[in-house]
């Protein structure tokens, strides 16, 4: 009675300084399932509960077709895992995409409303510096158009055709470099502050594809506003489903599109095993692609492992567990 009574109050202590902390926690449990204040229970009502898939297991056994509690009913729920974290995860990607890309238009539009008032006020014919201004012009544009690469890459802004516009202000002539400089200046503006809005978004969508993508053979997670994240084969244009990655793929994009969903208020962020179906090198790699994922946030992670690979370059953050007597 006495450990049971110790233990409550030493759950209850934790449980009260993390709502102190306001830490939000979010759990990845063995079974590969999320547990946190922040999910909706109805969301989660079409996913197999473990009496559901205890009784598809005993039902292919019957069959003949597998024995119960095998592998392949476990990674079927982590598949099924995976689809409803790729489906969140798309949810907060596009959120992000379609509000900056509406931020963007907001200040494009300020940009051509002060172009329509300079026009109504007074202009200044400008004679100096003429033969400065359409280098200075091809310049901005050759600039503006390799960063906009990255974004349109993942269909957050249409095509720049930079080239086309330096190729076409080679052939203007230094008395009207003035009058290019007008046209050109709203456009450049505009997508200069549209690519400023999305900036955020696309250095996010880039750093989670880019870990994701460090661990998958011979395929890559893609992403899109318009399709959301999606599977591929590589190279080819096959898409894929989460059954069809291995196991340890499926664990990977799991974790890391729960860290990536991490990001929003989340704290702390608790796993259990995360090296589970990893190989070595990979198990080596998952820190610090989870901290990737999460940098410039306050996610902490606490990780219940018996991985010495993943545990061997954390050795300074790394605790012990010991069991309490509280009889003596």
């Amino acid at each position: 009675m006495q450990r049971e009574a110790t233990a409550y109050l030493l759950r209850n202590a934790y449980v009260g300084y993390l709502k102190k902390l306001q830490a939000r926690p979010y759990f990845l449990a063995d079974d590969r399932n999320i547990y946190s204040d922040e999910l909706d229970p109805n969301l989660r009502s079409k996913r197999l509960s473990a009496r559901d898939l205890h009784a598809r297991d005993y039902a292919a056994m019957l069959e003949g077709r597998q024995s119960a509690g095998s592998p392949e009913s476990a990674q079927g729920l982590v598949a099924q895992e995976l689809e409803y974290s790729m489906g969140r995860a798309n949810e907060m990607l596009r959120h992000m995409t379609v509000g900056a890309t509406a931020t963007g238009s907001a200040s494009a539009n300020s940009v051509y409303l002060d172009v329509l008032r300079q026009l109504g006020g007074s202009t200044v014919k400008r004679e100096e510096n003429r033969a400065e201004t359409l280098p200075a012009l091809r310049k901005q544009i050759k600039a503006l158009g390799r960063r906009s690469r990255a974004f349109e890459a993942l269909g957050l802004v249409p095509s720049f055709r930079s080239d086309d516009f330096v190729e076409a202000l080679t052939v203007v002539a230094d008395d009207r470099a003035s009058i290019a400089e007008d046209v050109l200046d709203p456009f450049v503006a505009s997508l200069s502050a549209r690519l400023d809005a999305l900036q955020d978004a696309q250095s996010l969508i880039h750093t989670f594809l880019d870990q994701t993508n460090g661990f998958l053979v011979d395929k890559e997670l893609t992403f899109s506003p318009g399709r959301g994240l999606r599977i591929k084969l590589k190279p080819g244009p096959m898409m894929l489903g989460t059954s069809q990655l291995s196991s340890g793929e499926r664990q990977v994009v799991l974790l890391l599109c729960n860290a990536l969903l991490g990001r929003r208020g989340t704290r702390l962020f608790l796993i259990d095993e995360p090296e589970l179906s990893l190989n070595a090198k990979w198990q080596r790699k998952i820190v610090p692609a989870l901290l990737a994922c999460t940098s410039g946030t306050s996610v902490q992670f606490l990780i219940a492992t018996h991985s010495l690979e993943l545990l061997s370059n954390y050795r300074s953050n790394v605790v012990t567990l010991t069991e309490i007597d509280v009889e003596s």
